[in-house]
């Protein structure tokens, strides 16, 4: 769940992005996994679905062989840019807690970009999935 204040707007990155509405801090946390609001969907239950549910998971979640489930998002993260020089990012790759932190202090009205490549490390899938796979283009 986003633990800033954000809005979505056109992008100048790619479609739709989101944008940093009061300012924060380098090291702030941005975003993190909070079970109940965030789901982790297991596999099994993905496959009792309706092909037009499927491909929403498809498009909007990402699978972990870990978990042999579907993360999937609630709030507006999904609309986060790829950048190469990203403002948000882990700070602990040796952490399993999903959390994304401010990488430099960050203004309002600033597009919140992450380094898809970066979150890729340690996943096959995390960062084209995780953020919209059709963001990254």
């Amino acid at each position: 769940m986003l633990q800033v204040k954000t809005f979505l707007d056109k992008s100048n990155i790619h479609g739709i992005g989101l944008f940093l509405s009061d300012p924060v801090k380098k090291g702030d946390l941005i975003w993190h996994f909070t079970q109940g609001i965030d789901r982790i969907i297991p596999r099994e239950e993905i496959e009792g679905l309706t092909k037009e549910e499927q491909e929403f998971i498809e498009n909007a979640a990402v699978y972990d062989e870990d978990e042999d489930g579907y993360y999937l998002v609630s709030d507006n993260i999904r609309f986060m840019n790829h950048s190469d020089t990203p403002n948000c990012g882990e700070t602990d790759q040796t952490s399993d807690a999903l959390e994304l932190f401010a990488l430099r202090d960050i203004e309002p009205g600033e597009e919140l970009t992450l380094d898809y490549n970066q979150m890729e490390e340690g996943s096959d899938d995390f960062g084209d999935e995780m953020f919209v796979k059709f963001n990254k283009k």
